[in-house]
Protein backbone atom coordinates (compact mmCIF):
# COMPACT_ATOMS: atom_id res chain seq x y z
CA UNK A 1 0.00 0.00 0.00
CA UNK A 2 1.24 3.60 -1.04
CA UNK A 3 0.05 6.39 1.36
CA UNK A 4 0.54 10.12 1.21
CA UNK A 5 0.69 12.08 4.56
CA UNK A 6 -0.33 16.12 4.35
CA UNK A 7 -0.72 18.66 6.27
CA UNK A 8 -4.34 20.42 6.55
CA UNK A 9 -3.82 23.50 7.66
CA UNK A 10 -0.84 26.20 7.26
CA UNK A 11 2.26 23.65 8.04
CA UNK A 12 3.37 23.15 11.34
CA UNK A 13 0.70 20.52 11.89
CA UNK A 14 3.31 17.87 13.02
CA UNK A 15 3.71 16.00 9.81
CA UNK A 16 7.32 14.45 10.49
CA UNK A 17 6.26 12.94 13.80
CA UNK A 18 3.67 10.89 11.59
CA UNK A 19 6.08 10.43 9.03
CA UNK A 20 8.67 9.29 11.39
CA UNK A 21 6.08 6.63 13.00
CA UNK A 22 4.97 5.37 9.61
CA UNK A 23 7.73 5.27 7.90
CA UNK A 24 9.05 1.67 9.10
CA UNK A 25 6.65 0.09 7.44
CA UNK A 26 7.63 1.55 4.10
CA UNK A 27 10.35 0.78 1.76
CA UNK A 28 10.79 4.19 0.03
CA UNK A 29 9.84 7.74 1.53
CA UNK A 30 9.41 10.39 -1.19
CA UNK A 31 9.11 14.83 -1.42
CA UNK A 32 7.12 15.73 -3.86
CA UNK A 33 6.84 19.59 -3.59
CA UNK A 34 8.30 22.54 -1.86
CA UNK A 35 12.04 23.07 -0.92
CA UNK A 36 13.82 24.34 1.82
CA UNK A 37 11.42 26.74 3.21
CA UNK A 38 9.40 23.16 5.02
CA UNK A 39 10.77 21.78 8.17
CA UNK A 40 10.23 18.68 9.34
CA UNK A 41 10.75 17.69 13.04
CA UNK A 42 11.83 13.88 14.17
CA UNK A 43 13.34 12.75 16.71
CA UNK A 44 15.60 9.89 16.04
CA UNK A 45 17.31 7.82 18.98
CA UNK A 46 17.22 10.66 21.26
CA UNK A 47 18.76 13.49 18.36
CA UNK A 48 16.50 16.31 17.01
CA UNK A 49 16.50 16.59 13.13
CA UNK A 50 15.11 19.36 11.28
CA UNK A 51 14.93 17.99 8.11
CA UNK A 52 14.10 20.83 5.18
CA UNK A 53 14.86 18.90 1.95
CA UNK A 54 15.71 14.91 2.85
CA UNK A 55 12.11 12.70 3.47
CA UNK A 56 12.29 11.84 6.96
CA UNK A 57 12.49 8.81 6.35
CA UNK A 58 15.96 8.75 5.62
CA UNK A 59 16.38 8.59 9.06
CA UNK A 60 15.26 4.42 9.20
CA UNK A 61 17.55 3.55 6.93
CA UNK A 62 14.75 4.18 4.41
CA UNK A 63 15.25 5.43 0.73
CA UNK A 64 14.79 9.20 0.55
CA UNK A 65 13.27 10.70 -3.24
CA UNK A 66 13.48 13.93 -3.68
CA UNK A 67 10.88 14.51 -6.78
CA UNK A 68 10.88 16.90 -9.93
CA UNK A 69 8.66 18.74 -7.91
CA UNK A 70 10.96 20.65 -5.65
CA UNK A 71 13.65 23.02 -5.64
CA UNK A 72 16.47 21.89 -4.08
CA UNK A 73 19.29 24.08 -2.25
CA UNK A 74 22.03 22.25 -2.36
CA UNK A 75 23.96 23.62 0.24
CA UNK A 76 20.92 23.33 2.81
CA UNK A 77 20.63 19.74 1.52
CA UNK A 78 24.61 19.22 1.82
CA UNK A 79 24.60 20.39 5.37
CA UNK A 80 21.64 18.12 5.93
CA UNK A 81 23.52 15.11 4.63
CA UNK A 82 26.47 15.98 6.89
CA UNK A 83 24.85 16.24 9.87
CA UNK A 84 22.67 12.53 9.48
CA UNK A 85 26.50 11.25 8.62
CA UNK A 86 27.74 12.81 12.14
CA UNK A 87 24.38 10.59 13.85
CA UNK A 88 26.07 7.34 12.09
CA UNK A 89 23.61 7.13 9.68
CA UNK A 90 24.28 6.46 6.27
CA UNK A 91 21.64 8.51 4.02
CA UNK A 92 19.95 7.00 1.30
CA UNK A 93 18.63 9.59 -1.51
CA UNK A 94 17.70 9.53 -4.95
CA UNK A 95 17.62 13.18 -6.80
CA UNK A 96 15.24 13.38 -9.80
CA UNK A 97 17.49 15.20 -12.62
CA UNK A 98 14.05 17.40 -13.16
CA UNK A 99 14.26 18.38 -10.10
CA UNK A 100 15.09 22.54 -10.13
CA UNK A 101 17.92 23.91 -8.09
CA UNK A 102 17.16 27.25 -5.92
CA UNK A 103 20.77 29.47 -6.59
CA UNK A 104 21.50 32.97 -4.69
CA UNK A 105 20.38 34.65 -7.89
CA UNK A 106 16.67 32.93 -6.89
CA UNK A 107 17.03 34.18 -2.85
CA UNK A 108 18.20 37.96 -4.05
CA UNK A 109 15.13 37.89 -6.13
CA UNK A 110 12.80 36.74 -3.15
CA UNK A 111 13.92 39.47 -1.29
CA UNK A 112 14.08 42.57 -4.49
CA UNK A 113 10.18 40.76 -4.93
CA UNK A 114 9.10 41.07 -1.38
CA UNK A 115 9.85 44.78 -1.00
CA UNK A 116 7.34 44.92 -3.75
CA UNK A 117 4.58 42.47 -2.77
CA UNK A 118 5.22 41.95 1.20
CA UNK A 119 3.61 38.36 1.21
CA UNK A 120 5.83 37.58 4.07
CA UNK A 121 8.36 35.26 2.13
CA UNK A 122 10.80 32.91 3.51
CA UNK A 123 13.64 34.60 2.03
CA UNK A 124 14.35 31.35 0.82
CA UNK A 125 14.34 31.85 -2.99
CA UNK A 126 11.45 29.24 -3.52
CA UNK A 127 9.02 31.66 -5.01
CA UNK A 128 11.35 32.78 -7.60
CA UNK A 129 13.07 29.21 -8.28
CA UNK A 130 9.50 27.99 -9.60
CA UNK A 131 9.55 31.65 -11.30
CA UNK A 132 12.20 30.43 -13.36
CA UNK A 133 10.83 26.98 -14.13
CA UNK A 134 8.06 28.06 -15.55
CA UNK A 135 9.65 31.05 -17.05
CA UNK A 136 11.87 28.03 -18.63
CA UNK A 137 14.77 29.72 -17.85
CA UNK A 138 15.31 27.55 -14.58
CA UNK A 139 18.07 25.62 -14.01
CA UNK A 140 17.64 21.64 -13.32
CA UNK A 141 19.41 19.32 -11.45
CA UNK A 142 21.14 17.88 -15.13
CA UNK A 143 21.73 21.12 -16.16
CA UNK A 144 24.45 21.25 -13.63
CA UNK A 145 27.40 19.56 -15.45
CA UNK A 146 27.06 22.18 -18.55
CA UNK A 147 28.74 25.62 -17.46
CA UNK A 148 28.10 27.05 -20.74
CA UNK A 149 24.14 26.59 -20.15
CA UNK A 150 24.51 27.09 -16.33
CA UNK A 151 25.97 30.98 -17.30
CA UNK A 152 23.43 31.42 -19.96
CA UNK A 153 20.96 30.74 -17.86
CA UNK A 154 21.95 32.93 -14.77
CA UNK A 155 22.14 35.62 -17.38
CA UNK A 156 19.21 35.36 -18.31
CA UNK A 157 18.03 35.62 -14.74
CA UNK A 158 20.09 38.65 -14.12
CA UNK A 159 18.53 40.42 -17.36
CA UNK A 160 14.76 39.20 -16.15
CA UNK A 161 14.99 40.64 -12.71
CA UNK A 162 17.62 43.21 -13.25
CA UNK A 163 19.57 42.24 -10.42
CA UNK A 164 22.88 44.44 -9.93
CA UNK A 165 25.81 41.93 -10.19
CA UNK A 166 28.73 41.80 -12.43
CA UNK A 167 30.39 38.88 -15.05
CA UNK A 168 33.13 37.85 -12.58
CA UNK A 169 30.01 37.50 -9.51
CA UNK A 170 28.35 34.94 -12.21
CA UNK A 171 31.48 32.93 -13.34
CA UNK A 172 32.22 31.86 -9.80
CA UNK A 173 28.53 31.35 -8.89
CA UNK A 174 29.02 29.20 -12.29
CA UNK A 175 31.74 27.15 -11.05
CA UNK A 176 30.46 26.60 -7.62
CA UNK A 177 27.26 24.94 -9.00
CA UNK A 178 28.88 23.06 -11.03
CA UNK A 179 31.32 21.73 -8.33
CA UNK A 180 27.86 21.38 -6.40
CA UNK A 181 26.62 18.97 -9.11
CA UNK A 182 29.87 16.91 -9.43
CA UNK A 183 29.58 16.18 -5.67
CA UNK A 184 25.90 15.10 -6.05
CA UNK A 185 26.09 13.53 -9.71
CA UNK A 186 25.66 10.02 -7.85
CA UNK A 187 22.39 10.82 -6.20
CA UNK A 188 21.36 12.21 -9.48
CA UNK A 189 19.02 9.73 -11.53
CA UNK A 190 15.82 9.74 -13.63
CA UNK A 191 13.38 9.29 -10.07
CA UNK A 192 10.42 8.64 -12.48
CA UNK A 193 11.33 5.66 -14.05
CA UNK A 194 12.87 4.61 -10.51
CA UNK A 195 9.62 4.91 -8.49
CA UNK A 196 7.86 3.72 -10.71
CA UNK A 197 9.38 0.33 -11.48
CA UNK A 198 10.19 0.45 -7.68
CA UNK A 199 6.29 0.39 -7.12
CA UNK A 200 5.66 -2.14 -10.40
CA UNK A 201 8.21 -4.68 -7.96
CA UNK A 202 5.99 -4.44 -4.94
CA UNK A 203 7.68 -1.72 -3.27
CA UNK A 204 5.40 0.20 -0.73
CA UNK A 205 5.83 4.40 -0.98
CA UNK A 206 5.40 6.92 2.10
CA UNK A 207 4.58 10.07 -0.04
CA UNK A 208 5.67 13.34 2.18
CA UNK A 209 4.02 16.16 1.47
CA UNK A 210 5.48 19.77 2.84
CA UNK A 211 3.05 22.61 4.21
CA UNK A 212 0.08 22.20 4.60
CA UNK A 213 -3.14 22.47 2.06
CA UNK A 214 -4.04 26.32 3.11
CA UNK A 215 -0.93 27.14 1.33
CA UNK A 216 -1.25 25.30 -2.08
CA UNK A 217 -0.65 27.55 -4.78
CA UNK A 218 -3.85 26.79 -6.23
CA UNK A 219 -6.58 25.94 -3.51
CA UNK A 220 -5.05 27.93 -0.56
CA UNK A 221 -5.23 31.40 1.07
CA UNK A 222 -4.14 32.89 -2.61
CA UNK A 223 -2.16 35.36 -3.14
CA UNK A 224 -0.64 34.57 1.06
CA UNK A 225 0.75 30.87 -0.58
CA UNK A 226 3.51 28.95 -1.36
CA UNK A 227 4.60 28.13 -4.99
CA UNK A 228 3.61 24.59 -5.38
CA UNK A 229 0.79 22.34 -4.63
CA UNK A 230 0.92 21.15 -1.23
CA UNK A 231 -2.03 18.99 -1.32
CA UNK A 232 -2.04 15.14 -2.44
CA UNK A 233 -2.61 15.95 -5.95
CA UNK A 234 0.64 17.46 -6.89
CA UNK A 235 2.06 13.89 -5.90
CA UNK A 236 1.19 12.56 -9.27
CA UNK A 237 2.88 15.73 -11.32
CA UNK A 238 5.81 16.15 -8.59
CA UNK A 239 7.28 12.61 -8.92
CA UNK A 240 5.75 11.63 -12.11
CA UNK A 241 3.36 8.45 -10.62
CA UNK A 242 0.15 7.52 -12.00
CA UNK A 243 -3.12 8.20 -9.57
CA UNK A 244 -3.56 4.64 -9.39
CA UNK A 245 -0.35 4.62 -7.37
CA UNK A 246 -1.97 6.10 -4.32
CA UNK A 247 -4.08 4.14 -1.82
CA UNK A 248 -4.57 6.11 1.02
CA UNK A 249 -4.17 9.73 2.47
CA UNK A 250 -3.48 11.08 5.95
CA UNK A 251 -4.36 14.55 6.73
CA UNK A 252 -2.73 16.28 9.62
CA UNK A 253 -4.50 18.66 11.88
CA UNK A 254 -3.66 20.40 14.95
CA UNK A 255 -6.32 21.37 17.84
CA UNK A 256 -6.21 25.10 16.90
CA UNK A 257 -5.04 26.88 13.42
CA UNK A 258 -2.14 28.87 13.41
CA UNK A 259 0.63 30.12 10.58
CA UNK A 260 3.52 31.30 9.98
CA UNK A 261 3.86 35.21 8.94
Amino acid sequence: MNVAVIGMQFGDEGKGKIVDYLARDFDITARYCGGSNAGHTVIYEGKKFKLHLVPSGVLQGKIGVLGNGMVIDLEVLKKELQEIREAGIEPRIIISSRAHVVTPLHREMDALEDKVRNIGTTMRGIGPAYETKVKRVGIRMVDLFQEHLLERKLNLMVKFWNIPIDKEEIKAMVKKLHAMGEEFKIYIKDTEIWINQAISSGKSVLFEGAQGAMLDVDFGTYPYVTSSNTNSLGLFSGLGVPAKALHMVIGVAKAYTTRVG
